[in-house]
């Protein structure tokens, strides 16, 4: 009880001072004291508490609003925190709450941080709420630390933030931002909701403070209060808030945040959050988890997410759809690296499945749904989804997907493009289903496949009974080559399917189908699943098919071989495809035994497989033998249907039919000698391939011993027949004679190699009469090529030919070989080889007709003799006859003349070395022809030295063809010779290429050519030959000549001799040596030669690089050092080709290398690389700036690993970063530079910021002198000439200014300012103020400004203590004479003014002053108002500081004469204060500057020192006190005085309105003002008279001083005198150019209004000495003036004059009297002074005012003379102005 008394004892003695508080601070002085203690007895008993309960009512009564009281808001904060009490709690929270309000933003603040420290300790008290709110309530009041700067790293140890603060604090904001202003919020529980609108059903929060306050708890939770992990929830949810301004917070918080995604924790509260979120959040979440590998690993979320979408109502609209579209997103992540695809597969197949059939299926238009773009993407989207699901799946389930997208695919055609979706499903089912099919599948596939293949539009599957609206052949047969083993002879039978499509089907099908019997590509196209391509014949995949099986499925399948044999099938071209197919299957197969021969894993298997069986004899065997292997049944089948499609017209057919007869036996051809029927119908085509091939086969199957003697006579007596009617035969009768000769002579040869010839000899010598009647009289070259055709034939079967005219059949067959008939040439080397048998002197002669063809320049035509020429010395010993022996017989014994044989050899090897060209270029072509096809026989053999030594020759001629020929024959040579002469030849050809000189073939004539025609023109033509040459010399008098072009065409012969290896084997000769093993300096040439610009050079030597260098790795890092140092030699040589050759190669030889490698060479190909960029050839230009691209990759690429601290980034940067400076400093070339500076800026660009910080301040400083040094030429010459092209050098400048701010310079030279640090800055600042100071072009000097504004703006704490040294080197670049220059250092200034110390910005006040008000430059006036808008505009807040200072200059400075500098000043006013008002908060300051300047030497100063003084007169609000009007009179009075100058006016009027608002000072100064008034009156000046009037005027209508009256009347009148003297008033008032006369109407107009403002005034109206001849003349000259304006003022002045008489005292009446007088004689004056024509033509308002002086005169009941009365009346009948009608109407009824 004690206690208890104590304490209400306390309690009460606070009470008690509470109460005797009789003021507010001292109720605020005993609240601080003892508020908080008293809150604390609330723990008491209850009576205690109930007495401290009224207390705190008492206190809250006091206290409540409007009261200013502040609480101890800090001290019962604490007590909050620390007290466990519910009471005290509770009234400490209330106090809190009503007191925070009243505290300063600072204490606000530290409230909020102390909040901060302890608010999760609230985090379960009832109490909570009402504390996070409060925190919530402060947070926009706090000014949150920059992103990364210092003080936003350690804001968390500032705040003293606990984890466990931090966390709480992340996890309520993370809500928080949940939190919408109506309805409920998605993603918070009721109790979250209640928890933020503290318990309101209704909501707390409206739209804009919760944005506010969202914005403000964005910012927090961004700061460097809270780790990432932390932020990565609220980043989620901020980023996809409604509201921009939050939402880029969070995407800024991505984009500095490295969140991590894979992090088991965050991807489990991103999926928790995602559950119960809004449909903006979740797509925000998904595509999020679409970059976390940890989320696809949880496959019931997966799940949970796939059903949420599909299976539940998804949202309506764009947003649904967005949602779906991601979500299918997310999937498809999953899908690509998930690993648990088996559990979620088949229900994401089954889902977007049953999504897809939700739209319609297998089309939407079967529904009657027409879908969106958005739901078609969808749809797609599913699609896709599915095809990479649904691999993953069983093998049922992967067929029935595979048939429900081929259906999906034939069907639907819901969109445009849905097939494109469909097929890459398709495709990813494909890849991986292959190994999942089991063998019952595979068959249902292939039933699949055969329907889609044979499916046109509208046919109906028999599965799902859907019509068909897409033809689906491509996808099938891709498919269909990924599924089934290249074995598969059904499988290739779709291929089949494919190559036999129509020609209206796509090309692509036919690709595909090439593709599946190709087995390369069929490899390629099908790899392991270790991804390597196997071998064929590795597994029964990789195997070729059972030719017997093939056969038997296409052509013994009578259905399958209908569906294809006739032209009108689907498929009109799969036989001939069918039959080429088993054709290579065959010849694989008979080939697979050889090594050598195997020919399966070639990319051009077919092409191969032609070439062996028409040039290899032993393929030719291998394939006979496996002829007669196959059974009769099988090649039966083949040979029928090759007929029938040869019967159809099919070309291939007929080629294969000829291989299959001619290599098989006699018994298997005896089946098809009854098909000989069929070629009769390809004898007469008109294809003349066919005809020949059908005559081919005719010969064979004639010949055959088993054929019928009599069929075969009657049959040789038909043909005969048809032949014999050549000479009338045109059109399809033509083709039946030239077939019958090419079967006549196919027959009768056949039989003579089976040596069976039983045809008549009459019938066979007139046949050879009608073959020599049509070489010697056809003109029908087909006949004649037949003809020449049939004799070859008979010769090189040595068919007894008796009575042959040689020489007439040799005239013949050259004439035709001259006009290179290659038939004609084939029958020369035949015929000569038939002669050859056995002396006969018509041998040489046509021996001679071969080598003459020689002038023929066809090189094909020349392979051609070439090819008869080794038929002409060995017969069917020559490969080139290997297909003509085409029968099952013994073939002849060779004969050779070897006399004959040799003479033909030597010829040609001599031949070879002539100079002439085309002879040496044939004689070429037909010794490799002769190594080629008689290679191997003694002749050749024993002069293969002699071949060598000819083609190593031929290896420098200068035609490429002969290059070409030289290089293949010294191939062939070293494949025949031994080794010596393999050695020899190696040694010779490296000798060749990598020595500088070479041996020219033959001896020179002048004859020889040396060069190309057009390669050396002289103007009237070209050195060509070395006759040219010789005659140019002699012209020119300079016989040296001679060398030097002999030279050259060494040089020539150099370079095209290095051209031709490679070709056709140099590379095989050269690899087989192990010459080059042992001569490393053979590396380096070899590898130059490899870029050679000449294509030829570059291939050549690549193939011997490939061929010699097994380990080109290995060989290059070995042997770098000697390839580096031969190339950087080589780069600065004197042959361009040399130059190029090497910028190419060292760009390749340093890509992928280690820096370490190459380091002590990079600044020599750095240097060089740029030197070469100069070259005088272009294409070297182009080579070297491919290198310096390669380096400055290199370097980038380095720098962009990890943060490009790396030794070897930094070791190019090393080497790279001075090179390019000096490039830029050295005053290189354009080129150079201008690339020097691309490279820099790649670099700048792409490097990180610690690499190049060393290298900030050095680059900064070049970039900044390269803005104008890297400017065009051209400016310079506009900027002179700106004139001519209608420009201004402002806008000129204004140009280059935007070409400095888009420069890629400016963002370099900002990366480097990003760059610096302390260590660095102090050497930037530097260099930066180097710059500044020897900076000439415009461009650099802008961009120094803009660096410095940069530093101002961006890098302000770093850049603080260097600001006072650019604030005074800025003011000195102020006076450049380029204006834009100095505008731009004027922004610079403002921006510096922010860092800027206060005495640094008194410096710069008292500069702006000086050069406003002493300097006589008037572009320094200019320069200070530019300064001090910068610094309003830019700096405001320091402005603002010192606004008692700027803005008084500014004010006066407002007023300037010249336009620009008064603009700038006026909106420097204008936007730093807030009215006329303002002008007062600066009066002294403003009179003080003017007092100090007014007196200027300056007339520009002075006038705007006196504009300026009338300005504040004009803007002071309100009377002037007694201190002001005391300050501004001296001021105005100073400036009124003086002569008169242009604007004076204004300060004149300015004076009047003083006068006015200076009422306690008017009688101190009356004298003065008098006397200034009237001085100003009198002043002569013509334009400034009217206003001294005016201004006297003004003063004189409320004048009560009667000396100052007369001295106006006094005035006046000689004013009027002056008019009265003037005779010619029209002349007077007249003005020219501009001027104002001092009789003018303005001058008129003045003394008028002044004169009835004089008599209206108090003092004129109490003397009224005057009467009315005061002011007649005035009056009258006003009243007659042509001048609407000075009639207006006279009347508007009557009418005043009569307002006021009419309020004259009555008792005043002598005074009255003489005043009405003056009225009676004004209006008279009025009324009948001027012709009617001049009142005619006033206009409405002049009469209107006329009207109203009128009705105020009648207002005062006088009356007018009688005529005056009359002529008002009159004027009120004839107005026509309703408005002054019914004045004047009024004005009548008064006069009566």
């Amino acid at each position: 009880m004690a206690d208890e008394s104590r304490e209400l004892d306390l309690v009460g003695k606070v009470e008690f001072r509470i109460a005797a508080a009789d003021s507010d601070a001292k109720l605020e002085r005993v609240l601080n004291t003892y508020l908080a203690p008293l809150l604390l007895k609330l723990a008491s008993s209850n009576k205690v508490r109930n007495k401290v309960i009224e207390v705190c009512q008492h206190v809250t009564t006091r206290t409540s609003a409007p009261s200013t009281i502040k609480l101890p808001v800090h001290a019962l904060f604490k007590q909050f925190r620390d007290n466990g009490n519910i009471f005290v709690r509770h009234f400490d929270l209330q106090f809190i709450q009503q007191g925070i309000d009243r505290l300063s933003v600072s204490d606000r603040v530290k409230v909020l941080h102390e909040l901060m420290r302890d608010v999760a300790l609230f985090q379960n008290d009832r109490e909570a709420p009402q504390m996070f709110h409060l925190l919530l309530q402060l947070l926009p009041l706090w000014e949150i630390p920059e992103k990364g700067s210092k003080e936003d790293a350690d804001l968390r140890s500032v705040l003293d933030l606990s984890d466990k603060n931090a966390g709480y604090l992340a996890s309520t904001l993370q809500k928080f931002f949940l939190i919408e202003t109506k309805g409920r919020s998605h993603g918070l529980s009721e109790n979250d909701v209640s928890f933020f609108n503290l318990g309101k059903k209704d909501g707390l929060w409206e739209h804009s403070s919760l944005t506010k306050t969202k914005s403000a708890a964005a910012k927090f939770i961004a700061s460097g209060a809270f780790t990432t992990e932390e932020q990565l929830l609220s980043a989620v949810v901020l980023s996809a808030d409604s509201n921009t301004t939050v939402s880029n917070i969070g995407d800024m918080m991505f984009k500095r945040s490295g969140f991590d995604l894979e992090d088991a924790t965050a991807v489990t509260h991103l999926l928790e959050l995602y559950s119960h979120s809004r449909p903006s959040l979740q797509t925000r979440i998904l595509g999020l988890l679409s970059r976390s590998s940890e989320a696809a690993t949880r496959t019931e979320e997966v799940k949970k997410v796939l059903v949420n979408q599909f299976h539940m109502e998804a949202p309506a609209g764009l947003e649904g759809s967005r949602l779906r579209a991601q979500t299918l997103a997310f999937l498809t992540w999953v899908a690509q690296v998930g690993p648990n695809l088996g559990l979620i597969a088949p229900l994401a197949v089954q889902t977007l499945r049953e999504f897809v059939e939700s739209q319609g299926w297998p089309s939407s238009q079967i529904t009657g749904i027409n879908l969106s773009n958005p739901e078609s993407e969808l749809r797609a989207n599913a699609y896709e989804a599915i095809g990479l699901f649904a691999p993953r799946m069983g093998q049922t389930a992967d067929l029935n997907t595979v048939r429900w997208l081929f259906t999906a695919l034939r069907c639907d055609t819901s969109s445009s493009q849905i097939h494109l979706s469909i097929e890459q499903a398709l495709g990813r089912v494909m890849n991986s289903s292959v190994s999942n099919l089991d063998t019952q599948a595979l068959e249902e596939l292939k039933l699949l496949f055969h329907f889609n293949m044979t499916a046109k539009v509208g046919d109906v599957d028999e599965y799902y009974g859907f019509p068909t609206r897409r033809g689906i052949k491509y996808s099938t047969v891709r498919f269909s080559n990924r599924c089934f083993a290249f074995s598969d002879v059904e499988a290739r039978w779709v291929d089949l399917m494919a190559i036999g499509s129509a020609s209206t089907e796509r090309s692509e099908i036919a690709d595909e189908g090439r593709k599946g019997l190709n087995p390369y590509w069929y490899r390629m196209l099908n790899p392991t699943s270790d991804g390597t391509w196997p071998t064929m014949g590795s597994s029964r995949r990789y195997s070729f098919p059972v030719f017997e099986e093939l056969v038997q499925f296409v052509f013994q399948d009578g259905e399958r071989l209908h569906s294809v044999a006739t032209s009108s099938s689907q498929f009109p071209h799969a036989l001939s495809a069918s039959v080429s197919f088993a054709r290579n299957l065959l010849i694989t197969k008979a080939l697979s035994e050889v090594i050598n021969m195997r020919v399966s894993d070639e990319q051009d298997w077919e092409r191969k497989i032609d070439t062996l069986v028409e040039t290899d004899p032993d393929a030719r065997s291998m394939i006979q033998v496996a002829l007669r292997r196959t059974g009769d049944s099988v090649l039966q089948a083949l040979n029928e249907a090759a007929f029938l499609g040869l019967s159809q017209g099919h070309l291939q057919c007929a080629e294969h039919l000829v291989l299959f007869c001619s290599l098989s036996s006699n018994p298997a051809l005896s089946h098809t000698i009854d098909s000989v029927q069929t070629l009769h119908k390809g004898i007469i085509s008109n294809e003349k391939s066919l005809r020949t091939h059908c005559a081919k086969l005719l010969g064979i199957l004639v010949s055959h011993p088993d054929f019928d003697g009599e069929k075969r006579g009657s049959m040789l007596e038909t043909l005969h027949e048809t032949c014999g009617r050549w000479s009338t035969a045109v059109g399809e009768k033509l083709n039946q004679v030239v077939g019958s000769i090419l079967a006549f002579g196919y027959v009768k040869s056949r039989l003579t190699l089976r040596r069976s010839d039983d045809v008549n000899d009459q019938t066979f010598d007139l046949y050879f009469e009608i073959l020599l009647s049509i070489l010697k009289g056809s003109h029908q070259q087909d006949c004649r090529d037949a003809a020449a055709n049939a004799i070859g034939q008979l010769s090189l079967c040595n068919t007894e030919m008796r009575k042959v005219p040689v020489d007439e059949v040799l005239e013949s067959l050259i004439k035709d070989a001259k006009k290179e008939r290659e038939d004609a040439i084939l029958a020369l080397g035949r015929l000569t080889h038939h002669l050859s048998q056995g002396p006969h002197e018509a041998l040489e002669r046509v021996a001679q007709g071969l080598y003459d063809l020689h002038e023929i320049r066809r090189p094909e035509t020349q392979f051609a003799i070439g090819e008869a020429l080794s038929v002409a010395i060995a017969g069917f010993s020559s490969k080139a006859t290997i297909a003509d022996f085409d029968v099952d017989a013994e073939p002849p014994t060779p004969q050779m003349n070897e006399d004959f044989v040799a003479s033909v050899i030597d010829k040609v090897i001599l031949d070879c070395k002539a100079s002439k060209p085309t002879l040496r270029k044939a004689s070429a072509i037909w010794l490799l022809s002769l190594v080629e096809y008689t290679g191997k026989l003694d002749f050749i053999q024993s002069r293969l030295r002699q071949c060598q030594a000819v083609f190593s020759r031929l290896l420098s001629d200068r035609d490429e063809v002969i290059q070409e020929t030289g290089s293949r024959g010294l191939g062939l040579v070293f494949d025949m010779g031994d080794k010596g002469l393999k050695d020899d030849l190696v040694r010779d050809l490296v000798q060749s290429f990598t020595g500088n000189s070479v041996k020219m073939g033959g001896s020179v004539t002048e004859d020889t050519e040396l060069f190309e025609p057009g390669a050396l023109p002289t103007g009237e033509g070209s050195v060509t030959t070395y006759k040219d040459i010789m005659n140019l010399a002699s012209e020119v008098g300079e016989p040296s000549l001679v060398y030097k072009f002999m030279n050259l065409a060494a040089n020539n012969a150099i370079w095209s001799s290095r051209a031709a290896f490679g070709r056709f084997g140099l590379s095989s000769i050269l690899s087989d040596s192990t010459y080059l093993t042992k001569n490393k300096k053979f590396y380096p040439k070899l590898f130059r030669y490899r870029f050679d610009p000449n294509p030829n050079v570059q291939r050549s030597m690549n193939d011997i690089w490939t061929a010699i260098v097994k380990d080109s790795s290995a060989v290059l890092n070995e042997n770098l050092d000697l390839i580096l140092e031969d190339l950087l030699k080589s780069i600065t040589g004197k042959e361009w080709r040399v130059r190029q050759a090497s910028c190419d190669a060292i760009a390749d030889l340093i890509q992928g290398r280690e820096v370490d490698q190459y380091e002590k060479h990079l600044n020599q190909i750095w240097s060089l690389s740029f030197k070469v960029l100069d070259d005088i050839k272009e294409s070297v230009r182009s080579a070297a700036m491919k290198l310096c691209r390669t380096l400055t990759n290199l370097l980038i690429r380095n720098l962009e690993v990890g943060d490009g601290t790396s030794s070897r980034a930094q070791k190019m940067l090393d080497h790279a970063m001075p090179f390019l400076r000096d490039q830029l400093d050295s005053g290189a070339p354009a080129e150079v530079r201008s690339h020097a500076i691309t490279t820099l800026i790649q670099i700048l660009k792409k490097s990180p910021q610690r690499p190049i910080r060393k290298f900030a301040p050095e680059i900064l400083e070049t970039l900044l002198s390269s803005l104008s040094s890297l400017e065009h030429e051209g400016v310079n010459y506009l900027h002179l000439n700106a004139e001519k092209y209608g420009l201004t050098t402002a806008k000129i400048d204004e140009m280059r200014i935007s070409g400095v701010s888009a420069s890629p310079l400016t963002e370099s030279i900002e990366r480097c300012l990003e760059s610096l640090d302390d260590e660095t800055l102090e050497e930037a600042m530097r260099r930066l103020e180097s710059t500044m100071k020897t900076a000439i072009g415009l461009p650099s000097k802008v961009g120094c400004s803009r660096v410095l504004i940069s530093l101002c703006v961006r890098h302000t704490i770093l850049f603080r203590p260097h600001a006072d040294r650019f604030v005074r080197l800025a003011r000195k670049q102020l006076f450049d004479r380029n204006e834009s220059v100095s505008v731009s250092y004027s922004m610079a200034l403002g921006y510096l003014s922010r860092l800027a110390s206060e005495k640094e910005m008194e410096e710069t006040i008292h500069h702006a002053q000086k050069l406003y008000f002493t300097t006589e430059d008037s572009a320094h006036r200019a320069v200070s108002a530019e300064m001090l808008f910068a610094i309003s505009k830019s700096a405001n807040d320091r402005f603002r500081d010192f606004a008692s200072s700027f803005l008084p200059i500014a004010f006066i400075a407002k007023n300037d004469v010249l336009d620009q500098v008064k603009e700038t000043f006026e909106k420097t006013w204008k936007d730093n204060v807030g009215g006329s008002r303002a002008v007062i908060l600066y009066l002294s300051e403003i009179v003080g500057l003017v007092s100090q300047n007014i007196d200027s030497s300056q007339w520009a100063v002075k006038h705007a020192c006196a504009l300026a003084i009338a300005d504040l007169v004009t803007s002071y609000e309100g009377d002037f006190d007694k201190a002001h009007a005391t300050m501004v009179w001296p001021v105005l009075e100073r400036a009124l005085s003086g002569k008169t100058w242009e604007g004076k006016e204004k300060v004149l009027t300015a004076f009047v309105k003083f006068v006015g608002k200076s009422k306690i000072l008017r009688d101190e100064l009356w004298l003065k003002i008098k006397l200034i008034a009237l001085r100003e009156a009198k002043r002569q000046n013509a334009a400034y008279r009217p206003f001294g009037i005016t201004a006297l005027g003004d003063l004189a209508e409320s004048n009560d001083d009667e000396v100052f009256y007369d001295q106006i009347l006094e005035f006046l009148e000689k004013c009027s005198e002056e008019f009265e003297a003037s005779e010619d008033t029209d002349n007077e008032m007249d003005i020219d150019d501009g001027e104002v006369s001092s009789k003018s109407p303005q001058i008129l107009k003045a003394l008028i209004k002044t004169l009835f403002q004089a008599i209206s005034s108090p003092a004129g109206l109490r003397n009224a000495r005057t009467g009315p001849k005061l002011g007649a003349v005035l009056v009258s000259r006003a009243a007659t003036s042509d001048k609407q304006d000075v009639r207006f003022c006279l009347y508007d002045g009557l009418s005043d004059f009569c307002q006021v008489l009419g309020k004259q005292d009555e008792n005043s009446r002598p005074q009255r009297e003489k005043l009405v007088e003056s009225a009676h004689a004004y209006l008279s004056t009025v009324v009948t002074g001027p012709p009617a024509a001049l009142h005619e033509a006033e206009n409405e308002a002049t009469r209107r005012k006329r009207a109203e002086a009128i009705d105020s005169y009648t207002k005062l009941g006088l009356q007018p003379t009688q005529q005056v009365s009359a002529w008002i009346h009159a004027w009120a009948k004839s107005e026509r102005s309703r408005t002054v009608g019914t004045i004047l109407e009024k004005a009548c009824s008064r006069l009566g």
